[in-house]
């Protein structure tokens, strides 16, 4: 596998469109998440707005329905745990800092498999909004060098006309370093930064008594259309309406950017690491595009390792084994799964590598391929690269082929199949040798243990199902539903039946995981 390849396809945040989650429930509690943008929610037939930087906390068994603006991003996280908490039995709004977003974005990934303690706290111990449709945005400070005197400069100045090539010369470091610092530090990219910046600093002003127009003007907006947009998307409600509602005491001018870094500096719950893993050998039936949406990852597929770094995606072939190992602090996501007859070289197979700016936009395709929630208009950018790298050059076969093919087709139309591979050489014709080669130079492993995989990947995909454990040993051929848990739970560390309970939960919120980590 060569160097990453830049993805021709550019979508940012201004791509993502307009959404909806219809009425319904879970059986556990939920923390939706504002990552961007701003959502109109109903909750138990009570109205909510939330914009960026603000969560809901929905107590199990309590309907919502949403909808989602142009460019919003949410994060749907669970608790499985029963908790008798007065604060945590009704329905609140809290703040989120952005610190908290990567963990979250953990957290929803491992489902019931992640601690809820920290859940818990982040939910219960932040407080209330005296109301819950005004707030500013959080600003990150970044910690590199330049970006930060560059932060400091446009807390001081919102309104400098200046780009982010031009801040990069005065601080002697190129617009792609300087974007990049933005990016890795803070979360979110310079140009969004940048316009939480003027709308925390035009909150400020409009609370001292500036008038609209004059806030407009001050932090850089050339039309009070522009103004008003950027604003009512972070803050929830128009200039003039939070204008109207602010009661806070005025702040002498010159002390504004020390209270805009004050608000910056705010003393906040500090989210758990975030730690390494290293998963189990595995074979999907369906084609897995996975991105590293945090740190590094290692690849195994076939017996090639593929290392990826922050912002690059691989597909992962259907009946090809592989294995994900994350360094600390690192997040993997499936942008999405196909199915189809295709084929290609596992040296064949493209890295995808994306510019921060499309961060938002591969978060909004990960959570809407496996969530509940319904946009606008199709999503188009995980079709676009399953037909890049699987019929780029137009060729379509089987994943496996020739003799390997023939005996991966019939044992995933029977899994219990209890033939040896001499067997299997036998009806087809050939030495057990040299089907035992043809079968470990595509899949990169022995047969007895890549069809222990299939089976394990059969049996997860029954449990998501609501068979039961013993119908699925049976139907994958072991001796006694023993077993099958004995192996089952040897394979992922929970016994099936628990496995079951666990992601039963994350099905009704409809998110089947179907990647290495994944777990609405």
């Amino acid at each position: 596998m060569g160097s990453a390849l830049a993805s021709p396809f550019g979508y940012t945040e201004r791509d993502i469109p307009a959404g909806r989650i219809d009425p319904h429930a879970h059986h556990h509690a939920e923390l939706l998440w504002v990552r961007t943008g701003m959502i109109e929610m109903t909750v138990d037939g009570a109205a909510h707005r939330l914009v960026a930087g603000q969560a809901i906390w929905i107590p199990a068994d309590v309907t919502h329905a949403l909808r989602l603006d142009p460019g919003t991003v949410t994060v749907a996280v669970w608790s499985y745990s029963v908790t008798k908490s007065a604060t945590l039995s009704e329905v609140r709004v809290v703040d989120i800092t952005d610190d908290w977003g990567d963990w979250l974005i953990h957290k929803r990934d491992l489902g019931a498999l992640a601690a809820d303690g920290p859940l818990l706290e982040l939910a219960s111990g932040l407080s209330r909004h005296t109301d819950p449709q005004v707030r500013t945005p959080r600003l990150p400070m970044p910690r590199s060098r330049e970006a930060r005197a560059v932060a400091q400069a446009l807390l001081r100045t919102p309104g400098s006309p200046l780009s982010a090539d031009e801040f990069a010369d005065r601080e002697s470091v190129s617009a792609k370093t300087l974007r990049r610092q933005f990016a890795n530090d803070t979360g979110v990219v310079f140009s969004e930064w940048r316009t939480r910046a003027r709308v925390t600093s035009a909150a400020a002003h409009l609370a001292e008594g500036r008038g609209v127009a004059w806030a407009q003007r001050h932090v850089g907006y050339a039309t009070p259309a522009g103004f008003t947009r950027a604003f009512q998307r972070h803050v929830g409600i128009t200039p003039r309406e939070y204008a109207r509602r602010a009661r806070v005491k005025a702040a002498p001018a010159d002390e504004l950017a020390k209270n805009v870094a004050a608000l910056v500096a705010d003393e906040h719950a500090v989210p758990p690491p975030i730690p390494a893993y290293s998963g189990p050998m595995r074979v999907n039936d369906c084609h897995v595009l996975l991105w590293v949406y945090r740190g590094e990852a290692i690849i195994r597929i076939a017996a090639r390792d593929q290392k990826l770094r922050r912002g690059e995606a691989i597909w992962v072939p259907a009946g090809v084994s592989h294995r994900v190992e994350l360094a600390a602090g690192s997040i993997l996501r499936p942008l999405g799964n196909r199915y189809g007859r295709v084929r290609v070289g596992v040296d064949d197979l493209r890295v995808f590598s994306f510019p921060p700016e499309a961060e938002s936009y591969l978060l909004h395709t990960t959570f809407a391929e496996y969530g509940v929630l319904r946009p606008d208009h199709p999503l188009r950018l995980t079709d676009s690269l399953f037909h890049e790298q699987f019929f780029g050059d137009e060729i379509a076969e089987t994943t496996l082929t020739g003799a390997a093919g023939t005996l991966a087709t019939a044992l995933r139309r029977d899994p219990a199949d209890s033939r040896s591979l001499a067997d299997w050489a036998k009806s087809l014709g050939m030495t057990p040798t040299a089907l035992g080669k043809e079968l470990t130079s595509q899949t990169g492993t022995s047969f007895p243990h890549w069809r222990a995989q299939l089976r394990m990947n059969l049996a997860r995909e029954l449990l998501h199902h609501g068979e039961r454990p013993g119908d699925i040993a049976r139907r994958l051929g072991y001796a006694s539903p023993a077993a099958f848990t004995k192996v089952f739970t040897s394979a992922h560390g929970i016994p099936p039946r628990e496995y079951q309970r666990q992601m039963t939960g994350q099905a009704e919120a409809s998110e089947v995981a179907v990647s290495s980590t994944s777990g609405d």
